[in-house]
């Protein structure tokens, strides 16, 4: 849907500029934000915000979802964050 896209946007706009209150509100306002949906790059929203170095958002967006940290600091040392399979 066109509205979950603009969302999305918004949240890894959002998550870019450091903003943990708008995060933080378009999270409670749509219950079905896909927070692990992926920008243009490949990276989702906790990568933007780990790349830009907003710890502050990082620990937000950890609480809502569980996330794969152990991929984010391996590649956040790298500059890479874009998404890849989990591999067991």
């Amino acid at each position: 849907m066109a509205s979950d896209i603009i969302t999305a946007g918004a949240l890894h706009a959002a998550c870019s500029a450091g903003d943990v209150t708008l995060v933080s509100e378009l999270i409670a306002r749509h219950q079905l934000l896909d927070i692990d949906s992926l920008d243009s790059d490949g990276n989702t929203a906790l990568c933007i915000a780990a790349k830009h170095g907003h710890a502050n958002v990082v620990t937000l967006l950890s609480k809502v979802d569980i996330v794969d940290l152990i991929f984010l600091q391996m590649n956040t040392f790298t500059g890479r964050c874009k998404h890849e399979p989990h591999r067991t």
